[in-house]
């Protein structure tokens, strides 16, 4: 068994007024809205960052019920039971519709990615490539997904930064 190395982040327990704090948030700001609830001054929180509060979410609260929340795109209020009889209104953050990539949009990212490189947002802003109503990050994506060969060759690796970080470790050992 390997000893946590000095970057693991010991385990805190959430406390009752920390998970009480998380869902005040979730009915203020809404389930999902978690930088908001982090940055919220009247809510009290330990060294947690927004992950922390998602993962602390999807432990308290039932599994159905946060399937459900997070498969239903246009649900605006949602009601949480915490085992009590009493509900409790959620509002839910609205998420961006996905639209998926034409075979237009695809031939204008090969042209933005011969005339930019690797830089997304200037592809996006770019109003020749018609691509404004899309986000830098949702073009790198696309590329990435679509064309992986091309992407490699442009230096980018497609593994992600922790597998890279474990690897590293491995062949150190």
């Amino acid at each position: 068994m390997t000893q946590p190395t000095e970057s693991k982040k010991r385990r805190r327990r959430w406390g009752d007024d920390e998970t009480d704090a998380l869902i005040i948030g979730c009915m203020k700001h809404g389930v999902g809205n978690w930088q908001a609830i982090i940055k919220d001054p009247t809510l009290t929180f330990d060294r947690r960052s927004a992950v922390d509060l998602k993962d602390r979410f999807r432990t308290i609260c039932p599994k159905r019920e946060y399937q459900h929340l997070y498969t239903q795109q246009n649900i605006s209020t949602y009601y949480l039971a915490f085992n009590t009889t009493e509900q409790i209104p959620v509002h839910r953050k609205k998420r961006r519709m996905r639209r998926p990539f034409n075979e237009e949009e695809d031939q204008a990212l090969l042209k933005g990615v011969e005339k930019y490189g690797v830089s997304w947002a200037c592809i996006a802003k770019d109003p020749d490539l018609n691509l404004s109503h899309r986000k830098g990050g949702d073009i790198r994506d696309r590329f990435r997904n679509k064309y992986p060969d091309r992407y490699e060759a442009l230096g980018l690796s497609l593994k992600s930064s922790k597998v890279k970080k474990d690897s590293s470790q491995q062949e150190e050992e």
